[in-house]
């Protein structure tokens, strides 16, 4: 069977290049820079011309998995948080630090996770003693 290959929309190729941009420079913060990344990666790190990146999900995650590697860091992405937060993560901060419970403020990141992110779906699983929030990557 043939599998077609749909180009993803501008916008999903655009939050990519952001997110890579936000990797290259929260390396800096460790001392490193995109030069120690494989040089197959590097590429995806130069912040000039972001309309260019063409980045796949799988290099993606090959960039994430570099980047936590070489800072030696298991929680890379909260640093980069910190460190290059975008506005629109400060409105999701926003959203939850202003609500009365902790199950307010995680419906409220659930519903407007999608302003943030088109690359993962947030969703809960909610029983008598726990509430789980799962992350699911939405494809290609």
């Amino acid at each position: 069977m043939n599998q077609i290959l749909h180009p993803l929309p501008c916008a999903r190729l655009q939050e990519r290049a952001f997110w890579a941009q936000g990797i290259g420079q929260t390396l800096v913060e460790y001392g490193k820079s995109i030069a120690d990344l494989p040089a197959e990666l590097r590429l995806f790190c130069t912040p000039n011309d972001l309309s260019m990146a063409q980045i796949s999900q799988t290099d993606m995650n090959r960039l994430w998995h570099a980047a936590a590697k070489l800072s030696q860091d298991d929680c890379f992405g909260i640093k980069m948080g910190e460190v290059y937060c975008s506005n629109t993560l400060k409105v999701l901060g926003l959203a939850a630090v202003s609500s009365e419970t902790i199950g307010q403020a995680v419906q409220r990141i659930i519903r407007f996770f999608p302003v943030f992110s088109t690359q993962v779906q947030l969703y809960s699983v909610e029983d008598e003693q726990h509430l789980t929030v799962y992350f699911q990557p939405k494809g290609a």
